[in-house]
């Protein structure tokens, strides 16, 4: 029975968000515990053909077994993919081996085409707030973000080759190339990633894709 419950609040997170008075209840939170906790395993064990995909990949990265403890948050078995030429990124990320593979996926599969038919040029670097924040989802009390597991990214914009700057807050609901290229990359990014949160999901993400 309690593993039932544990895969039930499991969906209930990821298909509507668990409830906030059950999640916070004296009922709830041993759940929300054990849930995180099954997270953890999951995140952190060891993935060597995830590995071998980014090395594959020629994404630029090393393998980091246990990173400086900054946090309270756990971390460990995770990447450090570094700013080069096989990566969009401006400076240096923890992250989860599968979220780094999955980068590297919507680059390629996604975000270059869109950009290539959009613009006639390809994305050079991503403009991000960062991966790694060890907090609960907000509203809840003990409901890890997926950000403290260092497996999701916020993308607030893109930069082209020749400069240019698709900003998420203000190019979404505009009119035009840009509007068209940011809904249809978010609409698409789905395909690559387990959960996709942008302009229109809710206040908290207008301004980011997450």
């Amino acid at each position: 029975m309690l593993v039932l419950a544990i895969v039930a609040l499991g969906v209930l997170v990821r298909w509507n968000g668990a409830p906030r008075v059950l999640a916070n209840s004296v009922v709830g939170a041993p759940l929300v515990r054990l849930f995180n906790a099954a997270r953890e395993r999951t995140y952190f064990a060891r993935d060597d053909d995830c590995l071998r995909d980014l090395t594959a990949a020629g994404v630029d990265f090393s393998f980091v077994v246990e990173p400086p403890r900054r946090d309270p948050c756990p971390l460990r078995n995770v990447v450090r993919v570094l700013p080069t030429a096989t990566t969009l990124l401006r400076r240096p990320l923890y992250m989860t081996c599968r979220l780094a593979r999955s980068l590297r996926r919507f680059e390629q599969l996604i975000l270059q085409p869109a950009a290539d038919r959009y613009f006639g040029q390809p994305v050079v670097s991503l403009m991000e707030q960062g991966v790694r924040n060890c907090r609960t989802v907000e509203g809840y009390r003990s409901l890890l973000s997926e950000h403290a597991f260092a497996n999701a990214i916020d993308v607030t914009g893109f930069v082209l080759r020749d400069g240019t700057v698709i900003d998420v807050a203000t190019d979404a609901g505009a009119i035009g190339a840009r509007a068209e290229f940011v809904r249809e990359v978010t609409a698409r990014a789905c395909t690559v990633f387990r959960t996709v949160l942008g302009p229109g999901f809710d206040e908290r993400h207008g301004a980011h894709v997450h």
